[in-house]
């Protein structure tokens, strides 16, 4: 299956990405968006400076969004215009992420992965 990945450049979405190719998945793209505060509850933020350096250390390429709100629900607005973009760009049919300790983050990626579409994998 070809998957985006949401991407933190943190060790819990680099091993997602990892366990996906495992399986045989075909990682074509990450995702990442820049939270506007760093106390966003959906984004982990503390390693996507260096996210790009990874994204060409590992030749995945890298969709980059900002979001402009503390907002949650604003925040899965711009999740959903890159998932879309992923859609166009690279033709995906999923998205792997690494959010499985917080229920919270597991059910708002699965949510709109459903709505656009896609399926979820954790």
């Amino acid at each position: 299956m070809k998957l985006a990945s949401l991407f933190s450049g943190g060790k819990d979405s680099t091993y997602a990405i990892y366990l996906a190719q495992k399986q045989g998945h075909d990682v074509t793209c990450l995702l990442s968006v820049f939270p506007k505060s760093d106390e966003s509850h959906l984004l982990h933020h503390p390693n996507l400076d260096w996210t790009q350096l990874q994204s060409a250390s590992m030749a995945i390429p890298q969709l980059i969004l900002d979001s402009n709100s503390d907002n949650t629900e604003d925040e899965l607005l711009v999740l959903e215009q890159l998932l879309l973009q992923a859609k166009e760009k690279f033709n995906i049919d999923g998205l792997v992420h690494g959010g499985i300790k917080s229920q919270f983050q597991k059910e708002k990626f699965e949510s709109i992965c459903v709505e656009s579409d896609l399926v979820a994998l954790a």
